[in-house]
This record gives C-alpha cells, structure tokens and sequence, in this order.
C-alpha cells in the first residue's frame, strides 16, 4: 500500500506496474478492498482515469476479488463518470443503489448518510443534476449533512433553477445549519444568470447575517450586469471592490471588458487593462477577450492599443498575436495584420513550444502573402507562396 501510494504520488506507472507483476504471478491473495481503493486512487488523482478502470476490472477478474466497500463504489463511479463511459457508471450506480436498499434498515444514520453522499458525487460526474434534486428529496432529513445541502444547491445553480435553491436553503436553515457564504454564492450565480435586480434580496439578506460581500459575490453580480448590459452598476461595483482593498481577479477583469466593450466605454475598459497590467493580473485571457470585444463591435484600430498596454512575453504574446492576426485578417485591415506579423516576428522563438512556433510561423507566411496580394504586389505574393507552398494550406 505503502508503495502504490508513494508513487501514485508523483506518477503511477511504477504502482501499474507493480500490480500487474502481482496478478499476472498469482498473488491475488494480497489484494485486499484497502489496497483496491488506495490503487484506485493513487490513478485517479494522477487523472491516469483509463488505468484506474483498467486496474480494477482487471482485479475483478481473479478468483476471489476483494469486496467492494463504500470507498470502492465512489471510486469506481468516478472514474467511469469522468470517461464518461455511460453503461459501466450506471450499471455500477444500480448494483450501489441496491446495495443501499438492502442495507437501509440495518446500517446507522451516519453510514446511510454517506452512501448518499457517495451517489450524489457520482452522479456529479455524470452531469445528472436532476437525479440529485430528486434524491435529495426522497432522502429522510436526518440523514442530510451540509455537504448533501451543498450538493444539491451546486445542482441548482447547474439547472438554473433558483426557486429551487432557495427552497433548499430554507430546509437547510429549518434543519439547524447556518447557511455559509458558499452557499450565497452558489444561489447568487444563479441570479446572475437572469437580472441584477434578482439578486438584491439575497444580498440584503447574506449581509443581514453578517456575511460580507465576498470576491465570489462580486463575480455573481458583475456577471449579472454582463446580461443586463448595466455598465454603470459594474462600474460602481468595480470602484466598491477597491474601496474594500478586494483584489480583481481574472475572471472579474474578463467580465468588465465585456460589460464595458459591449457599450462602447473603451475609455474605462483600457482602464481596465492598465489595472490588471498594474496589479500583476497578466492572465492573457484578459487581453484576449479585448481583442474578441474589438471584432465585435467592429473598433480594430483599438487592437494596437491593446498591444501596447500588453505585458505578456513568448509564449502568452504569441497566443495574444495570433488573435489579433486572426480577427485583422477577418475585418480586412491587412495594414495592422502587416505590423502585427513584423511584432511578431520580432518575439524570442526561443521561449515558444515547438507547436505554437509551428503554428505561427505559418500562420505569418499565410498572412504575408494575403497582404501582398490585398496590396498589389502579385509577384510578391507568388514569391512568398512559392517559398512555402508545401507548408501552406489553401483557404
């Protein structure tokens, strides 16, 4: 166990290896439903899921295979859940269930607790939010823990049913459990999925509690202004978070280029960029989602300026220059694709993967050629298609 755990750690290769020599030499007896789960999980949190499922059906094929407990059904449904091998998670999900049927008068209330909780989980990987409401209903409420509680709110807000959320969010205060700012948030994504306006009970209500507004709160309720278009309430938002000294994140900064993209405030939006440039908030998916709100609302000649306000290098400037080729070259405006290829061309190749260099490099030669054709110079372009024929693909 002690050797399946220790390697499973960093890889579990050496474990795989380990278990096959036991099985294919005959030593089944050592296998035990400890060291099944330890295994197991030992591949499952090195995401090695089709070794995980090939480990255990093949413990399943020796003579006397260890009995499954508690802990072998999750693992099991988890990682058929997340192959998403259907018929093996639910006839493993049926054999759990009837299992829980059989055992339901004898075993105690903690233990039917969490083989609930196992099922639920399961099912988490599955995607069957509403098989979880529906279990979560049938089940006796003492046997409900918070973590069933927040299972099923997390179901909720997958459904975007808010009724329903707040249906459980008064069983569980009914059922003596304070309700967390976890749980808040989790109904307040839902809300931001309709309008800000839903929201303000819920919020009014958490802080009457003495919950304050988190980073998760705010996420809720900018997102809900990204619906609403409502830039002027993200903008009060945003000034609120740095009044509290609440770090934007990127996913935050994401949804204010929206907002602010969306309704033509490209004066706050570069704000924007400049205090995540500031702050150290240098995701380039931030500086992306600029560009993408350039091509949509038709504003190319903001992609310099995007450029210039960028802190990013090698890898993350290729990814953020591709883009910006990308959309110039379908708005036409093969000047700024020119200067961008020439940026480009003036990055460290050095500091690129092998593929993003593969792919930009044609891309570069593709554009090249376009921009000397969309100028006139026709034998420039027959040059440059001549070089690179064989590595360019024609649109």
């Amino acid at each position: 166990e002690g050797m399946v755990a220790a390697s499973g750690h960093y890889t579990p290769v050496p474990a795989l290896s380990l278990l096959s020599f036991l099985i294919g030499n005959s030593m089944e007896d050592i296998y035990t439903t400890r060291l099944l789960n330890v295994s197991m999980r030992a591949f499952l949190d090195s995401d090695y899921v089709a070794e995980c499922i090939q480990f255990y059906e093949k413990c399943m094929t020796v003579d006397h295979p260890p009995p499954p407990d508690i802990e072998t059904y999750g693992l099991v449904m988890r990682a058929y859940g997340r192959a998403q091998e259907k018929a093996s998670f639910w006839k493993t999900f049926d054999a759990f269930m009837r299992r829980i049927k059989a055992e339901r008068k004898e075993a105690n209330q903690a233990t039917m607790s969490e083989y609930f909780l196992v099922a639920f989980e399961g099912l988490q990987h599955m995607r069957k939010y509403a098989k979880i409401l529906s279990m979560f209903d049938d089940m006796d409420d003492e046997l409900k823990t918070r973590e069933h509680f927040t299972i099923a709110l997390g179901a909720c807000k997958n459904l975007n049913y808010l009724e329903k959320g707040i249906e459980i969010l008064r069983h569980m205060e009914q059922g003596g459990f304070s309700v967390s700012q976890q749980e808040y948030e989790t109904l307040l994504d839902v809300c931001s999925k309709m309008k800000i306006s839903m929201m303000q009970p819920l919020v009014q209500e958490m802080e009457g509690k003495g919950l304050q507004r988190s980073l998760g709160v705010y996420d809720a309720m900018i997102k809900a202004c990204t619906t609403d278009h409502d830039w002027e309430a993200a903008l009060e938002l945003l000034q609120e978070m740095g009044d509290k000294k609440i770090r934007v994140d990127h996913k935050i900064a994401s949804k204010l280029i929206v907002i602010f993209g969306c309704c033509n405030k490209w004066d706050i939006l570069f704000e924007v960029l400049e205090m995540c440039k500031r702050e150290g908030i240098e995701e380039p998916s931030v500086f992306m989602q600029a560009i993408h709100m350039c091509s949509k609302n038709k504003r190319i000649d903001m992609i310099s300026e995007i450029l210039v306000v960028s802190p990013h290098e090698g890898e993350e400037k290729a990814e953020i220059l591709l883009l910006a080729m990308d959309v110039c070259f379908m708005a036409g405006e093969y000047q700024l694709l020119s200067q961008i290829c020439d940026e480009f061309e003036a990055i460290e190749k050095s500091a690129l993967s092998m593929e993003t260099k593969k792919r930009a490099d044609l891309a570069v030669r593709r554009y090249r050629i376009v921009v000397a054709h969309a100028h006139g110079e026709y034998k420039e372009a027959l040059h440059l298609f001549n070089m690179h024929s064989l590595e360019i693909t024609l649109d």
